[in-house]
């Protein structure tokens, strides 16, 4: 190869052969052990794809796991629900995506679950959304009327004030539930006894559903906070940062050690901290170290990699 006289572009020309002899798996372990050289080098190799799809990966693995270590805890919570809607509500059964059942409610009762709670109306009761708030059992919940049948959440506005949510009533899936008892695979009316029998069998069915709706809420958080940290790594953009490339690629690969460490602690560990609240207490301990190794090897960098002068 023809010697190249500017230190600078040699330096680069050094750096693409290096990259190419560099497997993927490489730059993930350096992500870990060298904050500053992994993020640098995964920019230089500019492949955002495998980023995402890394996000993506870690999100299974924790949404399986999670299902795994918890599936226990959710049949006995789901066996819990059976137990009150039927002591309450009586065989359910579905017309014309209504929901119907054999006992009368006499009063307004309410049932709290970890998932959230459950408000069963009497005949001819006002239904009264719940006191505002964004924790425990009180930030989401079903109502259950003769009137009506709805989900509802508590959401937080840009003004940092509570509000309800009242999402639309379930009518589309007592409609799919009419399908299945039409064409026989499901009876057409629900005892507590085919429910609490059934519910195993029902659990394996929706546990691949519960991993995917896991692994694309961690995933697409991720998604939009490496949006947020591009946008931020563009307006700094000089120096070091103008030879690796997109900065979404630097900003997608920077996220996955605090959001490896965010999804261990939200999946082994009982939470103090919300999954979101550890992810930045992560994110900040990893950039405050890759600043430290940048200021420790700054010399041996800049010697190396900018300015093509000797060590």
């Amino acid at each position: 190869m023809e010697e190249i006289k500017n230190p600078k572009i040699a330096n680069e020309v050094q750096i693409n052969e290096f990259l190419k002899t560099m497997s993927y798996r490489h730059v993930i372990m350096a992500l870990f052990t060298s904050p500053l050289r992994g993020v640098l080098v995964a920019g230089a190799k500019k492949n955002w794809i495998k980023g995402i799809l890394m996000l993506f990966l870690c999100g299974f693995i924790a949404g399986t796991t999670s299902v795994v270590m918890h599936f226990s805890d959710y049949v006995q919570e789901s066996k819990n629900v059976i137990v009150f809607a039927s002591g309450h509500l009586g065989d359910i059964s579905f017309k014309n995506g209504k929901l119907l059942h054999t006992k009368k409610v006499p009063e307004h009762v309410t049932g709290f679950f970890s998932f959230g709670r459950i408000d069963l109306y009497g005949a001819g009761e006002k239904v009264e959304m719940p006191a505002l708030s964004i924790a425990g059992d009180q930030s989401r919940g079903i109502v259950i009327s003769d009137a009506e049948t709805f989900f509802w959440q508590t959401i937080k506005g840009r003004s940092g004030e509570n509000s309800i949510d009242k999402r639309d009533t379930p009518e589309q899936l007592f409609l799919k539930i009419e399908e299945f008892q039409k064409a026989g695979t499901m009876p057409k009316v629900l005892t507590s006894a085919f429910l609490l029998k059934s519910l195993p069998a029902f659990g394996f069915v929706l546990a691949p559903v519960f991993v995917l709706i896991i692994m694309t809420e961690y995933a697409v958080s991720m998604l939009f906070y490496t949006m947020l940290l591009a946008i931020v790594l563009s307006s700094m953009r000089r120096g070091l940062l103008h030879l690796v490339g997109h900065s979404f690629t630097i900003a997608v690969h920077g996220i996955i050690p605090p959001y490896v460490v965010a999804l261990i602690y939200s999946v082994l560990i009982p939470a103090r901290f919300s999954f979101i609240q550890t992810f930045w207490i992560a994110l900040m301990v990893y950039v405050i170290y890759a600043i430290w190794e940048a200021r420790s090897n700054m010399k041996k960098y800049a010697g190396r990699y900018i300015i093509g002068t000797k060590e």
